[in-house]
C-alpha cells in the first residue's frame, strides 16, 4: 500500500514525472525499503538489511559480468544499461548497521545513468551526449568507511567494491594514534585495514583532525566536542603526527591526505571564531612533512561546510575561499576539499533554480525563498570556487 502511494504520488511530482514507469518505480521502492527498515527492531533490521544487501550485490555482479548466452537480455534505461540503484553495507557505527544507499540524486538516476560500454557515445533524455568512459579516466566515486570497528574488514570493502566505486575515506582521529606526548604514533589498527583496500585495489583518502587534549591549552581542550575540533597550539606538533602517518602509509593504498576539516565552522576550530591565516599555517606545516615523507602522496585541503557568514559559529565558505587563495593555498594543496551537502537540490540546479525544487511537495528541506543562500546549491558553490 506504503509502495503504490508512493509511486502515485512520484508520478504527481513535476521534478519526476517525465521520468519512465521502470525509474519512478526504482524511486517508490528505495523509499519503500527504508521505511521499511526503520520499522524494524535493531537486530532484526540488520537482518534484513543484509539479506536485501546480499540480493542485490549479487544481481550487480551478474550484470556487470555480462548475460550468459541462454539469459534474459539485460533491461534498460533509455538506452543505458540498467544496474542497482543502491545496496547495503554493515559497517561498525552506534547500531552497527549503516545503509549505504546509493540512490545518489535519486531523482537524475536514471538520466545520467553511464553506459557500460565504450562505443558509440549515447544521448541521456536531458539531450545531453553522454561521455565516453575514457576520457573520465581522472575521475572516481568513493565513499566514507571505517575499518577500524568491529566488522571485518573484508567485508566492508567487499561491499564498497560491489557498489563499483574505487576510492574510501577513512577519518583518522590523531588523539587515537598518540594520546601522549611521550609516545610515538601507533598505527598497526589502521594499516591492517589499509592492507586490505591495497589488496581489492582500492585507493584511499585519510581526513586527519582530532588533535590530542596534550596539543592544546586547558581552555581549548575543554571546548566544544570534548577537545576533538579543536587544532593544536603549535602547527609543527600537527606536522609531525602527518610526518609519521605519511612514513607509514606511503606504500599502502594512502594516495592522498585530507588537511583537517570543517575549518570555517566553529565547533571544527577551537570554539573560537574560524580563523583563515591560523588554518594556512597549519596546511603549510602540513605539506612540508607530508612531502618530505612521501613526496607522491597527494595533499588536499579540508573541505569547507557551505555556510554563511555568522561569526563567531561560521564564516561563509566562499569568503573563507576567497580568504585561502590569497594567502596562497595553491601552493600547499594539490587538490580543494569540498563539502556537498545540496539537501535536495540536485547537482544540476543553480541558487537561481533552487527554489522550484525546494518548494515541491515532498521535498524535506525548505529554504528562505525570499532569501536564498548559495549554501543550498552545490552548483553554485563549486562554480564560485
Amino acid at each position: 500500500k506504503n509502495f503504490e502511494s508512493d509511486l502515485a504520488a512520484y508520478r504527481d511530482l513535476p521534478s519526476t514525472q517525465n521520468l519512465d514507469e521502470d525509474a519512478l518505480q526504482t524511486i517508490a521502492a528505495y523509499q519503500h525499503m527504508d521505511r521499511e527498515l526503520s520499522n524494524l527492531a535493531t537486530h532484526t533490521r540488520a537482518e534484513a538489511a543484509q539479506r536485501f544487501g546480499n540480493r542485490l550485490a549479487n544481481e550487480f555482479r551478474q550484470r556487470v559480468a555480462g548475460p550468459s548466452p541462454s539469459a534474459e537480455p539485460r533491461q534498460r534505461f533509455g538506452g543505458l544499461e540498467r544496474v542497482p540503484k543502491y545496496a547495503v553495507q554493515i559497517a561498525g557505527m552506534s547500531l552497527g548497521l549503516v545503509l549505504l544507499a546509493v540512490l545518489a540524486l535519486a531523482l537524475s538516476i536514471p538520466l545520467t545513468r553511464m553506459p557500460m560500454s565504450l562505443g558509440q557515445p549515447r544521448v541521456w533524455k536531458t539531450g545531453n551526449t553522454a561521455p565516453n568512459l575514457a576520457q573520465l579516466s581522472r575521475f572516481a566515486y568513493g565513499i566514507a568507511v571505517d575499518t577500524t570497528g568491529p566488522e571485518p574488514v573484508d567485508t566492508v570493502y567487499r561491499a564498497v567494491t560491489d557498489l563499483g566505486l574505487t576510492w574510501v575515506k577513512q577519518d583518522v582521529s590523531w588523539e587515537t594514534y598518540q594520546p601522549s606526548a611521550k609516545m610515538r604514533p601507533v598505527f598497526d589498527r589502521l594499516l591492517r585495514g589499509l592492507t586490505s583496500a591495497q589488496e581489492t585495489d582500492l585507493k584511499t583518502l585519510l581526513s586527519v583532525s582530532g588533535a590530542p587534549t596534550w596539543t592544546q591549552t586547558s581552555t581549548q581542550a575543554s571546548s566544544v566536542n570534548d577537545g576533538e575540533g579543536t587544532p593544536p597550539v603549535d602547527a609543527e606538533m600537527y606536522a609531525a603526527f602527518l610526518g609519521e602517518l605519511a612514513t607509514a602509509v606511503c606504500h599502502t593504498s594512502v594516495k592522498a591526505i585530507e588537511v583537517w576539516d570543517e575549518q570555517n565552522m566553529r565547533y571544527a576550530w577551537a570554539d573560537q571564531t574560524p580563523d583563515p591565516q591560523a588554518y594556512m599555517d597549519l596546511l603549510k606545516a602540513a605539506h612540508s612533512a607530508i612531502k618530505n615523507a612521501c613526496p607522491t602522496m597527494l595533499i588536499i585541503s579540508g573541505g569547507l561546510t557551505p555556510a554563511g557568514q555568522n561569526p563567531p559559529q561560521s564564516v561563509d565558505n566562499l569568503i573563507y575561499m576567497d580568504k585561502l587563495l590569497a594567502l596562497g593555498m595553491t601552493k600547499y594543496a594539490d587538490g580543494i576539499g569540498v563539502h556537498l551537502p545540496g539537501y535536495n537540490v540536485p547537482p544540476t540546479a543553480d541558487l537561481a533554480s533552487a527554489c522550484k525544487v525546494i518548494t515541491a511537495d515532498h521535498a524535506h528541506f525548505r529554504g528562505a525563498c525570499d532569501s536564498p543562500h548559495h549554501s543550498w546549491s552545490f552548483r553554485s558553490t563549486l562554480d564560485e570556487y
